[in-house]
């Protein structure tokens, strides 16, 4: 992250806490980070109420 906004790095399970805490309605799945790139991508899908 500090390659394009000046952050820290973050482990997979930062990630899911960091979407538990903004909104517990939030389920992070997974995350995937190419062996030639320093970035990843994270999926997390939005479970809003029935």
């Amino acid at each position: 992250m500090i390659e394009i906004r000046n952050s820290y790095e973050r482990e997979v399970d930062d990630w899911a806490e960091s979407f538990m805490k903004a909104d517990a309605r939030f389920a992070f799945q997974r995350a995937k980070q190419l062996a030639s790139s320093n970035l990843a991508f994270g999926v997390a899908e939005w479970k809003s109420e029935a």
